[in-house]
């Protein structure tokens, strides 16, 4: 016969004692533990959206014809320069430039359009520009699929030509040809041709400074933060035909939980950052790489656009 011996009281006190300890700092572990879980999802899933929206945007601006580049106070607000964009005492929350086509530039195995006119051909006129090496009906398809309607939204921009930001149109493009940035316009069989305004103005190029090298240009874009935290990309109208950023276009949701899209030129860069937030009220501004907020958390991402 075999005897059991029960628990002494010394060694139950014991094994309660260490039950006690066990569950009070065990429970404090799994909930740190947890803490630590959804701060790092959450962390993990602010930097993947910060840094998708900000590519997103950089990858646009790369094609940006530079000098093109304006701001605005609100969608209806003034237009001024990007080189102004850093004056102290304004906020600037709208960024708006013209792109090169460079969808149609690149084509299939070819390019569509070649960026090249050819000056001493015989073709070459004030109506008529010879641009070698490109497919107008190429070209044109390409702008339609993208959205656009073919070559009747394409603009052309010299390369070395005028540079001023008002003579592409955000104001809408000047009565005298020589002050214009871009110039609208069609084709015929031989080449591009130049379209004038509802006066007639600009149905030639004389006048113009017309240079071998050239851009082929057919949508503006702009970017916009609205007071809901939804970043927007608008795209699809042409300043060049007197279309603004309010004027019917096309927008694109980047992303929502915004808390701030700012962005400083410098030289001939264009430095970006957007940050985006988890939830809840801005606490402060978001000059970091973080942010707190009331009730949530934020997270910036910049990048430099040459």
């Amino acid at each position: 016969m075999c005897n059991r011996k029960a628990f002494s009281m010394l060694e139950l006190i014991f094994v309660i004692v260490v039950v006690g300890i066990l569950s009070k700092f065990g429970v404090e572990f799994l909930a740190q533990a947890y803490r630590n879980f959804i701060f790092s999802n959450i962390n993990n899933r602010l930097q993947a959206q910060s840094e998708a929206a900000v590519e997103f945007i950089a990858k646009r601006l790369e094609h940006r014809i530079k000098s093109s580049a304006i701001t605005r106070q609100g969608l209806g607000g003034v237009v001024t320069s990007i080189k102004d964009a850093s004056v102290s005492g304004n906020t600037w929350t709208v960024l708006e430039w013209i792109a090169e086509d460079v969808d149609g530039f690149r084509g299939t195995t070819t390019a569509n359009w070649s960026g090249i006119l050819d000056l001493d051909d015989a073709g070459t006129t004030q109506t008529t520009l010879r641009s070698p090496g490109t497919n107008f009906a190429d070209t044109a398809t390409s702008i339609t699929n993208l959205g656009g309607l073919g070559i009747a939204d394409a603009a052309i921009h010299f390369v070395r030509g005028n540079q001023d930001f008002l003579g592409f149109g955000w104001n809408g493009l000047p009565n005298n040809v020589s002050d214009r940035s871009i110039h609208p316009v069609g084709t015929n069989a031989n080449g591009f041709t130049p379209t004038g305004n509802s006066a007639g103005v600009g149905a030639t190029f004389q006048g113009a400074e017309v240079f071998e090298f050239y851009k082929l240009a057919w949508t503006a874009y702009g970017i916009f933060l609205d007071q809901n935290d939804d970043l927007w990309l608008y795209y699809n109208y042409q300043p060049w035909r007197n279309q603004s950023i309010n004027n019917g276009v096309v927008r694109q949701l980047i992303m929502q939980n915004v808390s701030s899209f700012q962005f400083r030129p410098v030289d001939e860069l264009l430095k970006i950052q957007v940050c985006v937030h988890s939830g809840g009220l801005i606490s402060g501004d978001a000059n970091d790489d973080t942010a707190t907020v009331t009730g949530g958390y934020a997270i910036c991402k910049e990048k430099t656009v040459f």
